[in-house]
């Protein structure tokens, strides 16, 4: 259980490393997975769950910011002459 926070990043990374196709959702998923564990420990230790949103945060912005990237408008088809 100590390690969990661990597994998610590292699965990122190798999707990541792998040029997985849907790596945003992941990472979307990884992130809120990072801010419930942030949240539960809010509790307990301040500090750390403190560091744990934000880096849930930070990794939610960047995986929507590449989610937003994938999507680009269709070129326009000419017919060739």
């Amino acid at each position: 259980m100590e390690l969990l926070p661990f597994y998610g990043p590292l699965l990122v990374t190798i999707g990541a490393i792998s040029n997985w196709r849907y790596m945003p959702y992941l990472g979307i998923v990884v992130a809120a997975i990072g801010a419930a564990i942030g949240a539960g420990d809010l509790g307990r230790v301040r500090w750390i769950a403190t560091v744990e949103l934000v880096l849930a945060g930070a990794a939610m912005c960047i995986s929507v910011a590449s989610l937003v990237g994938m999507y680009r408008p269709a070129r326009p088809t000419y017919p060739v002459r």
